[in-house]
Order: C-alpha cells, then sequence, then structure tokens
C-alpha cells in the first residue's frame, strides 16, 4: 500500500442516511508509515463529512494499544502484532525495515539501496524500545549465528533521525517516510529481509458508533480501490514494497 499523494479527494457512493455526519473521532496511532496512510483516509473523509473533527495522538505501540483499552481512543492504527483475541482489525499497509545511517558512515558511502545485515554485525544499532520487537531483532540476528550490539534503544521516528544524524550509531527503523533528508541514508535491510505490517484496529467487544463504523467502511472502500488500481491518489514510484512472502519482524 504505497504512501498517497491525493490527487482530488476520494469519494464513494455516499449512504443518504449518514449525510450530516458529525462528532469527534478520537484515533491513537503509532508512528511510521501510520501517520502518511491515516492523514490520507482522513483527507477524503472529511471530504465527505466536513462536520467530523478528528483528534490523533500518537505513542508507542504498547501505549496506543493501552489508550485504546482504556477507552481513551475509538481506533487505533498500530503496527503489527496485537491482541486478536481483544481486538478486531484489517491490514492496511506494509513496508520495509532499514538501516538509517549518517552519511558520513562508511556503510552509507556503500552503493545501492539494500545493505545485507551481515554488515550490521558489530555496529552499535539503536533499536525499537518495543519488547517483542526487540526480541525479534535479536532473533533476526541468530540467523548469522550473531548477537546485535545493541546501543539503545528508541520509540519515536525523530529520535531515530537526531541518533543516525549524529552518527550516534545505526537505527534499525521501518522505512517510514521517503522524503528526502541529506544528512540521512536509508538502506533497506536484506539477506534475509523484513516487513513490517500495520493494521486499524478496534476494541472487539465494543459497540462501535455510527461515526466509528462509517471511518472503518471508508478505510475498506480505500483499500478496495487499492486493489484495483481505482484509486484517486498517486502512489510514487519510487516507494518499494518487499516481497509478499517477506517474513514480519
Amino acid at each position: 500500500i504505497g504512501l498517497g499523494i491525493p490527487a482530488e479527494p476520494l469519494f464513494r457512493s455516499r449512504d443518504k442516511s449518514m449525510e450530516g455526519l458529525s462528532g469527534n473521532l478520537n484515533i491513537s496511532l503509532v508512528e511510521g508509515r501510520a501517520p502518511y496512510l491515516l492523514a490520507r483516509w482522513i483527507a477524503g473523509f472529511r471530504a465527505e463529512f466536513p462536520k467530523v473533527t478528528v483528534h490523533l495522538w500518537n505513542g508507542s505501540g504498547d501505549d496506543v494499544l493501552e489508550r485504546l483499552n482504556r477507552g481513551l481512543a475509538d481506533l487505533a492504527l498500530v503496527a503489527a502484532p496485537y491482541n486478536a483475541e481483544l481486538m478486531e482489525g484489517i491490514t492496511v499497509g506494509r513496508e520495509p525495515w532499514v538501516a538509517i545511517l549518517s552519511r558520513q558512515h562508511p556503510l552509507a558511502q556503500e552503493e545501492g539501496d539494500f545493505l545485507p545485515l551481515r554488515k550490521l554485525v558489530g555496529q552499535p544499532l539503536f533499536i525499537p524500545s518495543r519488547q517483542s520487537r526487540a526480541e525479534a531483532v535479536r532473533t533476526w540476528f541468530e540467523e548469522l549465528g550473531e548477537e546485535p550490539l545493541i546501543a539503545g534503544d528508541l520509540s519515536n521516528y525523530i529520535d531515530a533521525e537526531a541518533l543516525a544524524e549524529q552518527n550516534a550509531g545505526i537505527c534499525i527503523y521501518p522505512m517510514t517516510t521517503y522524503t528526502e533528508n541529506e544528512l540521512l541514508t536509508k538502506k533497506i535491510i536484506t539477506e534475509s529481509a523484513r516487513q513490517i505490517e500495520y493494521a486499524l484496529v478496534w476494541n472487539k467487544n465494543a459497540h462501535l458508533s455510527d461515526l466509528e463504523q462509517e471511518f472503518i467502511n471508508f478505510v475498506r472502500d480505500c483499500l478496495e480501490d487499492e486493489r484495483q488500481g481505482t484509486q484517486t491518489y498517486r502512489v510514487p514510484e519510487r516507494e518499494y514494497l518487499p516481497p509478499e512472502d517477506t517474513l514480519f519482524l
């Protein structure tokens, strides 16, 4: 699923009973690709329902899910995994894991946009702070018979960029954005590659309001348009999607 740049608002066949829909929609979300996906949906949704007010809250995956569990968010956009026994959701996007490096780093000087995992062995690494993610990174390196050299952890993409800019280490993080940063280089990790999956989720036992259900329906329509290639927004040619059989991390 690409980072869409709307050419024009996305309109559907309007349900007459939903005309005049209004209210507050509280959505908690992680960083990474999530804000870019959500921004596209909000643009199209508010084009249909301009009386709706959207409230966003960003945080780590654990914090976002906690807010959903406590009823502080109506919906959440998270990186998998999530507890499918307690939550219902739909997969909305995926992207590769990359190494974020200072342009001054020797590995950044190598040609190409890809970097084998073995070249990160012995390099000081900053990794996501989510416990399940940290364990997955260690398991990833075990495929090489190696232990990653963990210099620290983080829960924020801005922190990843800042650490890499100062050449404090290499950050292992989802691709997140294709916006160029003249101080950084991103290389897609290969051999073996990993990808991350995003999902829009809600409490399985919660009673969804008309507004929440209509937004979920809207997102489903967007995803179907993407599958059929009928979306009104442009997907940048430079975007890289991992092969579908790439393992998840």
